[in-house]
């Protein structure tokens, strides 16, 4: 575990899963073949008559096309976040010397994210193969995707706070020394 976390904090991966992060981003992840149509992934929260009624809206192409997405693409993506949530939260919290068990703690909220993206994902495929029919998990579609939300929005959050803390850091050391 010691050296997954050393190679999570490193700088040669941080710089490397920031670069896989904006390549995909700009790249693979097809987020403009879905700038038209109603999408759960990109709503906080949905109830299950939300989520139906936004893939009734999908022509057949679109429902097929997206599906496929989930499983492919949209698997991969909270990965790739989600290690970068990770390192960054890593290297950040070593150079402001945040508690290790603390950071620990800490680093959890991003797997969730993880997690609960990827369950998102399989849930509303499950959801698209039993189209026209309706199936009783999907009440829990609109609960995965808050998770995963509030999670990825903690981790954020936490990551400009120890990015201002290191900049003020930085600030207070650099008058020290002049």
């Amino acid at each position: 575990m010691k050296k997954i976390m050393d190679i999570l904090k490193s700088t040669s991966f941080l710089g490397f899963i920031l670069i896989v992060f904006l390549i995909y981003s700009r790249t693979v992840f097809p987020s403009n073949k879905f700038e038209k149509i109603d999408v759960p992934d990109l709503k906080v929260y949905y109830g299950s008559e939300k989520l139906y009624s936004m893939l009734e809206k999908m022509e057949n192409k679109q429902l097929t096309d997206y599906k496929s997405y989930l499983i492919s693409l949209d698997i991969v993506y909270p990965i790739i976040y989600g290690l970068l949530f990770i390192s960054l939260l890593l290297t950040l919290g070593n150079r402001i010397k945040i508690n290790q068990r603390k950071l620990k703690l800490i680093l959890i909220i991003p797997l969730i994210s993880i997690i609960f993206d990827i369950l998102e994902n399989l849930t509303n495929y499950h959801i698209i193969s039993q189209l026209p029919d309706r199936v009783s998990i999907s009440s829990i579609s609109g609960f995965f995707t808050l998770i995963k939300w509030v999670s990825i929005f903690v981790s954020i959050l936490f990551i400009l706070s120890y990015s201002i803390r290191l900049l003020l850091e930085k600030i207070k050391e650099s008058s020290i020394n002049q």
